[in-house]
């Protein structure tokens, strides 16, 4: 049995494999709990892969020159380079290592926090590319959003946003009866162009975090 779709996927209800985290402002020099966000544990997410079709799921650490996990620019701004392999198909995806929403300073660093970064990067990639939780991150985002100024400042534009309305807007179509044949000869794609399109926003995003931490 093949894997579901994106659209499949992302479409799941998630409801019983909810987890809890608190969100923490920094308010006269402290951290206090001002909210909480909903988000998809990795052995929950590992699980509904296999629930919904996938045959072989592999994740992993992809090793620095130094045959280590964590990556350095310029010696601080750590990040993790996740790979995930879902019946074959392999994806890659650079994570922070961060606790919550703040940045760990190097001295700080816990191999803890290397795995822990790893296993929210697994999630991530999983909904990026296969769609399974992104409706999570997607709220994330929207609250994250909230707690800041709405604005048309570019700071506050996201690529992930863009696909997530791509997604929904063919989500809508095949829907609507049309078939992904019918969507593609439309776009005037072959199945391989769009493939190639999809993967220009991950290649975006990556970018535009490396950037972030010159």
């Amino acid at each position: 049995m093949a894997i579901k779709s994106f659209s499949e996927l992302m479409q799941l209800n998630l409801k019983e494999h909810i987890s809890k985290k608190p969100i923490l402002k920094k308010e006269g020099g402290e951290w206090k709990k001002i909210g909480e966000l909903d988000y998809l544990s990795w052995p929950d997410c590992l699980w509904l892969l296999h629930q919904n079709g996938a045959e072989k799921v592999v994740y992993g650490n992809v090793r620095s020159g130094a045959d280590h996990p964590l990556f350095l620019i310029d010696g601080r701004a750590p990040f993790v380079r996740v790979y995930v392999e879902v019946d074959g198909d392999r994806r890659e995806l650079d994570y922070p290592v961060i606790d919550g929403a703040r940045d760990i300073s190097m001295d700080k660093l816990l191999q803890s926090d290397i795995h822990n970064a790893t296993q929210r990067g697994f999630v991530k990639c999983v909904a990026i590319n296969w769609g399974l939780g992104l409706s999570l991150w997607q709220k994330e985002e929207n609250e994250e959003g909230k707690r800041r100024k709405p604005s048309d400042d570019l700071e506050f534009h996201s690529i992930m946003a863009i696909k997530e309305r791509v997604n929904r807007f063919i989500t809508s179509k095949l829907q609507g009866g049309m078939s992904m044949e019918d969507v593609l000869s439309g776009l005037q794609l072959s199945q391989a162009q769009f493939s190639t399109v999809m993967k220009y926003f991950d290649g975006i995003a990556t970018f535009e975090q490396r950037l972030s931490r010159l």
